[in-house]
């Protein structure tokens, strides 16, 4: 895989940034507190009613 030109973030307006910054960080609270990504999709359904079983597809996490 190569190198983007541009990151993701960079694509975002300056209040669209304010917007999603305290979803981020409430997620990556719950990364930091899930021992795995199992544990970490219960806490994501529990917090937000949903499940996103596609969100760490592809992902080489232990």
């Amino acid at each position: 895989m190569g190198f983007m030109k541009y990151k993701i973030h960079q694509m975002l307006s300056h209040e669209t940034k304010q917007r999603l910054s305290p979803h981020v960080t409430s997620v990556l609270i719950l990364m930091k507190s899930a021992n795995s990504v199992a544990e970490l999709r219960r806490l994501v359904q529990r917090q937000y009613g949903i499940d996103q079983p596609n969100l760490f597809d592809g992902w080489d996490i232990k």
